[in-house]
């Protein structure tokens, strides 16, 4: 118990040395960090689910800032692994929402 309480509280330290980072992208204002990434929300969500082309430059995005912020890419890899059994746990139910014969 006892490890996994150090671990999270090492995770947590890492986070802080993140974000006292100094580049372009931390040395922005909060407000329009905040603006930014809700407006790309906007407008990934307003694309049709099955528009998977037009899609793809939005991955750009999040690459485009991880690079200008320098942060680790196994690091956030790793975070994205912990999270992604969830995301398909969701994605799971979607033949039982979406019942369309696209072929």
């Amino acid at each position: 118990m006892s490890s996994r309480l150090d671990t999270a509280f090492y995770d947590l330290g890492r986070l802080d040395l993140l974000a006292e980072k100094d580049s372009p992208i931390h040395r922005l204002d909060p407000r329009a960090k905040v603006l930014t990434t809700l407006l790309f929300i906007i407008y990934v969500v307003s694309f049709d689910k099955y528009e998977i082309a037009r899609l793809l430059p939005f991955f750009l995005f999040p690459a485009f800032l991880i690079g200008i912020a320098d942060l680790p890419f196994k690091y956030l890899l790793r975070k994205l692994i912990l999270v992604s059994p969830f995301v398909l746990f969701i994605g799971i139910f979607n033949p039982f929402f979406d019942q369309d014969i696209l072929l």
